[in-house]
Parts: structure tokens; C-alpha cells; sequence
């Protein structure tokens, strides 16, 4: 909760330089919440499959940019024991995790 209202002060109202854009940030929860949750989510959208990767959606896993395809079985082979830390603390992490639960 602290890191999220700190994010939301820092980057609310801001212009992002790199860019001509006289945009101004704003920040909003999303509707969908947690990292596993995104993979779901995107794992069978059209924007996925895209044929122009600059439209697909960014992973990054353990620190390293992935397909979404790539992401989503690698994590579609984490069983549950592995973490139980990682399941306690994602819910959805159960679906994902199928007969390991």
C-alpha cells in the first residue's frame, strides 16, 4: 500500500521528457492486479499474437524480457509446493499451477 501511494505522488501529473508529448501522467489502479493474473489475462488475447512484436505485451521474468508464450509455460510449470511463499501471497497462482496445488 506505502509503495503504491509513493509511486502515485511521484509519478501523478508528470511529463515524461523523453518524448515531444504534452501529455501529463496519471496514475489509476488497474483492473486486474498481480503479475500472475496479467499472464492469464493476456495469455489468450489477440494483441498477443500480434504479427508486429511492438504491440504484444512485455514480461519481464526473473529479471530478463520474455515472450508472454514463454512466460506463461514457464510458469505453467512452477508447481505450488516449489513456493508456497509465492501461492499464499497469489491467489491465482492455484489455477496456474494445476494438479501441483
Amino acid at each position: 500500500q506505502e509503495e503504491m501511494e509513493r509511486f502515485t505522488r511521484t509519478f501523478s501529473g508528470s511529463y515524461f521528457q523523453d518524448h515531444a508529448s504534452q501529455k501529463v501522467a496519471r496514475v489509476s489502479p488497474a483492473h486486474i492486479q498481480g503479475f500472475y493474473a496479467n499472464i492469464q489475462h493476456f495469455w489468450d488475447r489477440a494483441v498477443t499474437h500480434s504479427r508486429n512484436s511492438q504491440y504484444r505485451p512485455v514480461v519481464v521474468l526473473n529479471g530478463c524480457r520474455r515472450d508472454l508464450s514463454e512466460a506463461y509455460h514457464e510458469l505453467m510449470q512452477v508447481p505450488c509446493y516449489y513456493d508456497a511463499e509465492v501461492c499464499g501471497e497469489f491467489p491465482e497462482m492455484y489455477e496456474m499451477c494445476g494438479d501441483y496445488g
